[in-house]
């Protein structure tokens, strides 16, 4: 991924972005918000993707920003993960799990 003009201006970026507010919105519907634990390391994970994106953008050095890249996907697989425990657990109706598993494959795939 070529590193000019702004990191707003990548679209991994701002699907990732709309991943988070896609996720922040869904983790306070019922039953998954009263699974804090839970929640609280799916926001994580997802914030973890655009940040990730942001700092390896302004780091010095295509190789830094390919390191920041690579944690950036970690952090997709880390979500995939765990939207597959809480579908398993019934804790979200299989359209949302799939319209979620759908970006974060996108985005992982951009990566």
């Amino acid at each position: 991924m070529e590193r000019t003009g702004k990191f707003q201006d990548l679209k991994v970026y701002n699907d990732s972005r709309n991943l988070v507010t896609n996720i922040f919105r869904l983790t306070r519907s019922y039953p998954l918000n009263k699974e804090c634990v839970l929640v609280n390391q799916i926001k994580r994970a997802a914030l973890s993707i655009p940040s990730n994106i942001a700092e390896g953008f302004e780091r010095d050095g295509n190789k830094e920003f390919c390191q920041f890249l690579a944690v950036a996907k970690g952090s997709v697989g880390e979500l995939r993960s765990q939207f597959h425990a809480v579908y398993d657990l019934n804790l979200l109706d299989e359209k949302s799990y799939t319209e979620i598993t759908d970006q974060l494959l996108e985005i992982s795939r951009q990566l």
